[in-house]
């Protein structure tokens, strides 16, 4: 049986993964013209308890180069914010997993009483 705390955590993992996922495709772009990176931003799930995550776009500016005479922008993926990114949303992840553990070891505990 899954307990609130459970509940709560696994969306928060799912938001973890999203968050890394997000990450990852904003560095696989970081040379495309005119990519434009995005962020998973997590918000309050409908009907709770739990998160979900909203892909929303970032506010670096890109940058602008010219070459054959022609103006080209660039991706504005900064590797810097996407190195702590995927730092962060790591910890979220083992956060959220500890209390689907904690959760499991105070079932199996109770069980253990019960029995």
């Amino acid at each position: 049986m899954i307990g609130k705390a459970s509940s709560i955590a696994l969306s928060g993992l799912q938001v973890a993964s999203a968050r890394q996922a997000r990450s990852a495709h904003n560095v696989a772009n970081v040379h495309t013209e005119g990519f434009q990176a995005q962020r998973e931003v997590a918000t309050e799930a409908t009907p709770p308890p739990g998160v979900r995550s909203q892909a929303t776009p970032t506010v670096h500016r890109a940058p602008v180069g010219y070459a054959a005479g022609r103006e080209i922008i660039g991706s504005n993926t900064d590797l810097s914010t996407e190195t702590v990114e995927r730092i962060s949303a790591l910890h979220a992840f083992k956060a959220n997993l500890a209390v689907v553990r904690s959760e499991d070891e105070m079932q199996q505990a109770l069980l253990g009483i019960k029995a």
